[in-house]
């Protein structure tokens, strides 16, 4: 008599706890969501079934119902957790023992949705802050990497291979040798028009100063570049190693000139 009068007692204490049913909002189609979600515990046991789909509605299953704060349908805050029975949107809340006795686990051990207790917004920002902190532990900045590339021979002779090079290209005579004194001087229409010229070049010129740039620096590197090569190093390892020793100088100079230059008055 006890065995039976066990789920009736139940299904009573159960109605009188929460009579009407209750409806959860739906996801908002937009930038911003939020509203009540329910997510799926497990089954009614089988003894228990037929009276509580009775006392509610056929087809209800065990769930925990929460409210949920997002971004494109991704939630970053959860709360307001609490076990429940439903039916598609529709739900009557469970106390955490009436829920512990229906999953026949204890109290203690209630289960909770993985993504009530980690959102999903939130768990990919924490991954990907965690992310940057890793790789940064393994990424290593130019000076960082040009500090160890400078404990190897190889690349400390590279590098002075392209500061002579870089110097002897700096020192060389920019300008044309002036014509012998034999030399027939050109008419006067012909330099107003070299001068002419020089000027047009001298408006148009800074992506020609860039390209010049671009081939003294090319020029400067490849003694260095093909010494590294004749020391095992592969040409494209050699060319992107040197470079960033090259980088790494020249910003160098620049902050010391940029800390021994007078202020302006």
């Amino acid at each position: 008599m006890a065995v039976f009068l066990r789920p009736l007692l139940f299904c009573a204490l159960l109605l009188a706890l929460s009579f009407a049913p209750r409806r959860s909002e739906a996801k908002v189609p937009f930038l911003i969501t939020y509203g009540d979600s329910i997510s799926q515990l497990g089954p009614l046991p089988a003894d228990k079934k037929e009276i509580l789909e009775k006392a509610t509605r056929a087809g209800v299953e065990i769930g925990y119902k929460y409210s949920y704060f997002g971004l494109f349908f991704l939630d970053l805050w959860t709360w307001s957790g609490e076990y429940c029975l439903f039916h598609e949107k529709s739900f009557w809340s469970l106390k955490p023992e009436q829920a512990a006795t229906l999953l026949g686990v204890e109290v203690e051990k209630l289960p909770k949705p993985f993504f009530y207790r980690f959102p999903s917004l939130l768990s990919l920002l924490a991954l990907g802050i965690l992310g940057l902190l890793i790789a940064s532990r393994f990424i290593k900045t130019d000076e960082e990497e040009a500090a160890e590339l400078l404990k190897d021979e190889r690349y400390r002779e590279a590098l002075e291979l392209f500061r002579k090079k870089w110097n002897e290209q700096s020192a060389a005579p920019a300008t044309p040798p002036a014509p012998t004194a034999d030399a027939a001087s050109p008419p006067a229409k012909d330099e107003a028009k070299e001068e002419k010229a020089a000027a047009e070049d001298g408006e148009s010129g800074d992506g020609d100063g860039e390209a010049a740039q671009e081939k003294k620096l090319a020029l400067a590197l490849e003694p260095g570049i093909n010494y590294l090569v004749s020391k095992g190093v592969t040409a494209e390892q050699a060319s992107s190693k040197l470079a960033i020793l090259v980088r790494v100088e020249v910003l160098a100079k620049n902050k010391a000139a940029s800390e021994t230059a007078p202020a302006a008055t």
